[in-house]
This record gives C-alpha cells, structure tokens and sequence, in this order.
C-alpha cells in the first residue's frame, strides 16, 4: 500500500510494556529487548480513509477470485475489518444519537503503522508472519499485536 506523503520512523521496545516492568530483569527473554522499527504513516482524513476502505474492499474481492494468494487475501480481509472499524470510530454521530445540545464531536483517523520490511528476517522468530506482514490501522494496535506474539513465548 502507498501513500502520497512520507513516512515516519519510530521504534518500539517490547521490554516497555508495564507487564515487563514489574517481572524480574534476570527472568526476561533477550527478544524483549529488540527495538522493533515501526514505519508510520501520515494520518489520513476521513474522506481518504473511506476511499481507502473502498479499494482495499475491492482488492479482496479481487483476492477472493485467486485463491492461490492466501496470506495476501487473509491480510488484507485483516486490514479491511480494522479499516471499516474505523471509519466506524471517526463517523460523526447523527443527530438523534447526540444529547441535547451535545456539539458534533471530529474523531480523526489514526495513523496506519507497519513492522520496517528491513527487519522482518531478525524477527521472525519472535514475532508471528502476519504481524510482520501486515499493515496495523494504529500504532497501539501494532504494539498490543506484538506483546500478543512475544508473551506465549516468553511463558
């Protein structure tokens, strides 16, 4: 996927987490303390994350038709469900939804985040192949995946 605007780099040490904070440094995996390059992308308007949701709608149709791309078509089904979620999130509620008086509330889109391609062969073995694969629709959800990955190996 391909964005008009730059990309930003950020990194994300998995030993960050509170969990791993409060447990013994001596009893902790050494993977906790890989910093995980995120690559984050521009946050989009709302009109842009609804044309988004539609294309990648339309390449899963398309997916659907060529079952010999399996990841690919899982991925971007993933990406799709987080997308109309959302969109969902950042829809300005109706009239007849808000209290008396209650102004229109601007919930903007999050910004979309991935694993740095370049780094995918370091980490996988830590981290599961669709997490490396995949485009998260936040950071936070990227980072929750990735403590998701490492805490039943770290078990």
């Amino acid at each position: 996927m391909s964005y008009s605007n730059t990309k930003t780099r950020t990194t994300y040490r998995a030993s960050s987490h509170p969990k791993w904070q409060r447990a013994n440094p001596n009893s902790r995996p050494a993977a906790l303390d890989i910093p995980i390059s995120i690559i984050v992308q521009p946050a989009l308007t709302f009109h842009a994350l609804c044309e988004l949701r539609d294309q990648i709608t339309t390449q899963v149709y398309n997916l659907d038709q060529h079952q010999d791309q399996e990841q690919e078509y899982q991925d971007q089904l993933l990406f799709r469900e987080a997308l109309n979620q959302e969109v969902r999130r950042c829809t300005p509620k109706l009239v007849w939804m808000r209290g008396v008086n209650q102004p229109i509330e601007k919930v903007l889109p999050t910004q979309h985040a991935c694993i740095d391609p370049k780094q995918v062969t370091q980490l996988e073995g830590i981290l599961s192949p669709e997490t490396l694969r995949r485009t998260f629709i936040s950071i936070q959800a990227l980072m929750t995946q990735i403590q998701d990955d490492i805490t039943p190996r770290c078990n």
